[in-house]
């Protein structure tokens, strides 16, 4: 018998710097944008809309908040990873309630693409209101961004067995095959994302990723034979 042990503390040391290095830039990032889109916000609405500085007020406003939603999706997934310095806020979740509360966060230009398909409106489970209520987001944002222009997006609920599932699903293209094996990745862009521009930086599914596995799940990806795409987070009922 041969036994091989290898000493990890000194990566575990670097894996640990560089997170709380990541989070730390990015929790003092969001007190300087908070003042700038502030700033912007006050300075549009006091200038006419024929101001000739307006479309350089919209710019600003509009990057500033792209770089404090960047902020917030790396904070999120470092508090992820470190789950048990910050464990979950555990609470029993309606199903109905979850849905209702996605559909009313996502942008009104896109409100009218989504359609609500459950049938456990009655169905509670175990989880963190918050962080689930993000990863949703994150997938609706994904559909709208990626699937086809003004098409049709479900946002279903199922339950199997012990579990429920909490499936987004777009009828536009379907992901790449291969790009499937590496869309939960953190920071993985598709070349489809980086040839049309479509922003982003390639966390918003990997957070979707970690929010199911915390929660005891996993999240996957589907893509039908007729077309389209389904992102399905499944999660145990009793956490």
């Amino acid at each position: 018998m041969v036994a091989v042990f290898h000493d990890l503390t000194n990566r575990h040391l670097l894996y640990q710097m560089r997170r709380e290095f990541v989070a730390n830039i990015s929790h003092e990032l969001r007190t300087p944008l908070t003042a700038i889109m502030g700033v912007a916000e006050i300075m549009r609405d006091q200038s006419p809309a024929d101001d000739e500085f307006r479309p350089w007020l919209d710019a600003l406003d509009r990057q500033a908040r792209r770089l404090n939603t960047l902020a917030r999706e790396i904070l999120e997934l470092a508090r992820l990873e470190d789950i048990k310095a910050q464990p979950l806020r555990r609470e029993s979740i309606p199903v109905k309630n979850l849905l209702a509360a996605m559909s009313e966060r996502i942008p009104p230009e896109a409100r009218s693409q989504l359609s609500l398909d459950s049938d456990v409106d009655d169905l509670e489970f175990s989880g963190d209101w918050d962080s689930l209520l993000g990863a949703l987001a994150n997938l609706v944002d994904n559909a709208v961004k990626y699937g086809e222009p003004g098409g049709r997006i479900t946002l279903q609920a199922r339950r199997y067995g012990d579990l429920v599932e909490l499936a987004v699903i777009n009828q536009g293209a379907p992901v790449d095959p291969e790009d499937r094996e590496r869309i939960f990745e953190r920071f993985y862009r598709s070349e489809k994302s980086r040839r049309e521009g479509l922003g982003g930086v390639g966390l918003g599914l990997a957070i979707v990723k970690h929010v199911a596995r915390v929660h005891g799940g996993r999240a996957y990806l589907k893509c039908p034979s007729g077309g389209g795409s389904v992102f399905t987070m499944s999660l145990p009922i009793k956490g």
